[in-house]
């Protein structure tokens, strides 16, 4: 039986030209994070280009390093249009939205969910 998702990550990317070595980072912290972890989480990449060329290039930097992701197609109309998409296709209890290019600390997911469960949150 697997676990109940509790965190759903959504990460729209319009382009990884720019942002390849910042998105490879993000890749290996979302890895530590999943390895870490007593609980299950989510990672939706939301291709927002205009040629939805990304979803290749998006399977070969993850190359098996994160274990429960998808890679949806929206229309390149804004972030906020990607982070939507997110929205609908998530199945975690809680969310969140970051960029490809942010750097994130894997364990600070990790601390807030242990939180929300420990509380009972319904926001964090």
């Amino acid at each position: 039986m697997s676990k109940k998702i509790q965190l759903s990550v959504v990460i729209p990317i319009a382009s990884l030209s720019r942002i390849l070595l910042s998105f490879t980072e993000l890749i290996n912290e979302i890895s530590i994070l999943e390895k870490n972890l007593e609980w299950s989480m989510e990672t939706l990449f939301i291709d927002n280009s205009r040629t939805h060329s990304l979803k290749k290039r998006l399977k070969e930097l993850i190359g098996g390093r994160i274990k429960r992701y998808s890679i949806l197609l929206s229309k390149p109309l804004s972030v906020s249009n990607a982070r939507n998409k997110g929205i609908i296709h998530s199945e975690g209890e809680y969310i969140t939205f970051i960029d490809a290019d942010d750097g994130i600390n894997a364990y600070a997911y990790s601390s807030t969910i242990d939180i929300a469960n420990k509380y009972n949150t319904d926001i964090l």
